[in-house]
């Protein structure tokens, strides 16, 4: 059963201050159950800018506490809109939250159908937003969308799923000039580590992100099927990845190198290489780490050579 919105009324406050004999005027724009605060605060608010190019964020203070009540409260303050001269209300005029359902880790958000008349570059935008708000919740992993209770669905007409936060990848400067969708096919292993199993992952990303360092990074990232187990250290930095006569040079730092768990070294490096191979502009992988080909991963792989597909470590 769906749980029902909680509005309440919301009171403009203006306090004044008088500090030192010099009159200080402090306005507090309306509250939405919480205020923007300048000091560095755990949560944000997420909005897309009024050009309508970007995700932004301000501190935000929250005045609940619990799942359930800041959920509330972040819906009520997202609906409101903002007072800061460059944010616009995230969701417009005629789109609004109809109710929500929290189940474990997930967060269902029920819309009114007029979002499927947003535009597709706002829809994303908006879409980032708002999973970059609910995922901060405590106990919120993923954010599910639907529409008057059906799924949220695609441009191609499949439902988009449950998304987290690692679902939206921005460029370091967190400004996001263009996002675009990729279904990557990553390469983990299972319990035993001797073998690769292929898993699909849609992303929406930044298009100034290069796809074969999102594809490094997702691997890197580990897997998100229960059955499957990750090959790479987490900590792992891809450093640079380019691709020259369709060879990707994928360079890591030393983090690469930090052994886990029972991952057989081949299969380690070959999660990488299936993974970039799989892009259309790769077809060989070269790997080094801090900028060297000298290593030896396992004391069996060089990493001096350009490696190719090996589907001979693929299971069924």
């Amino acid at each position: 059963m769906w749980d029902k919105l909680k509005l309440k009324k919301i009171y403009p406050v203006i306090p004044a201050l008088i500090l030192g004999g010099a009159m200080v005027l402090f306005l507090l724009f309306p509250s939405r159950k919480g205020q923007v605060v300048q000091p560095e605060s755990p949560f944000k608010l997420y909005y897309v800018n009024s050009e309508q190019t970007k995700v932004i964020s301000m501190p935000y203070e929250p005045l609940e506490e619990g799942t359930e009540a800041l959920t509330e409260e972040l819906i009520d303050a997202l609906e409101n809109g903002s007072d800061a001269t460059d944010h616009m209300r995230l969701l417009g005029e005629e789109v609004h939250f109809q109710s929500y359902k929290i189940e474990g880790e997930q967060l269902t958000l029920n819309l009114g159908k007029s979002y499927q008349g947003l535009q597709p570059v706002e829809e994303i935008l908006i879409r980032a937003a708002l999973v970059r708000n609910f995922a901060q919740l405590p106990g919120i992993r993923f954010v599910t969308l639907t529409l008057e209770g059906e799924p949220l669905k695609d441009s191609l007409g499949l439902p988009v799923g449950a998304m987290e936060e690692d679902s939206f990848i921005e460029n370091a400067g967190n400004e996001i000039n263009a996002y675009e969708k990729a279904e990557l096919k990553l390469y983990f292993t299972d319990a035993t580590g001797e073998t690769l199993h292929a898993a699909n992952r849609m992303i929406v990303y930044n298009s100034n992100i290069s796809l074969e360092r999102l594809a490094a990074e997702q691997v890197i990232q580990g897997p998100t099927l229960p059955e499957q187990s990750p090959v790479i250290n987490p900590e792992t930095k891809v450093l640079n990845a380019t691709v020259r006569d369709n060879i990707c040079y994928l360079n890591l730092d030393d983090g690469f190198l930090v052994q886990v768990g029972n991952v057989l070294p081949e299969v380690k490096i070959y999660a990488l290489v299936n993974t970039l191979v799989e892009l259309p502009a790769v077809s060989r992988v070269q790997i080094s780490v801090n900028g060297s080909t000298d290593v030896t991963i396992g004391e069996t792989i060089s990493l001096d050579t350009v490696f190719e597909r090996n589907l001979e470590l693929t299971g069924s």
